[in-house]
């Protein structure tokens, strides 16, 4: 009989523990070419640990409300309605941060996949 998956639950968690997916230098750097603050960001971190709402607001110690707050100004300034979209715009910001030696076109079309840079190249 296999085990379901809440008794595997403790595992995984361990597990996720010791591997950390997101370095704290990428996290700035993610931060700095969404255009996100600080606490944007840490809502953006939670988020992306697929963190309940209300965990998000106790953990930084702000109402729910606040949490929401920060919520429609994060997904306004990426462009996006959903986590799902949120999601894959910080992940196309990680992989840009991997990507030293770059030419300046190369950084400019991964800067405009992300949505920071228009297709003129002026940074919005």
């Amino acid at each position: 009989m296999s085990k379901g998956l809440e008794d595997r639950a403790p595992a995984l968690m361990a597990s996720e523990a010791e591997c950390p997916v997101i370095e704290s230098w990428r996290w700035r750097q993610i931060g700095r070419l969404l255009d996100l603050t600080d606490r944007e960001l840490q809502v953006v971190q939670f988020l992306c640990d697929l963190a309940p709402k209300h965990r998000i607001a106790v953990e930084l110690d702000i109402s729910e409300h606040t949490d929401h707050a920060h919520l429609g100004r994060i997904y306004r300034k990426l462009g996006v309605h959903g986590l799902p979209g949120l999601l894959l715009r910080v992940f196309a910001a990680y992989v840009s941060t991997d990507r030293k030696g770059d030419s300046s076109a190369q950084r400019q079309s991964t800067a405009r996949m992300i949505g920071t840079v228009s297709s003129n190249g002026r940074s919005h």
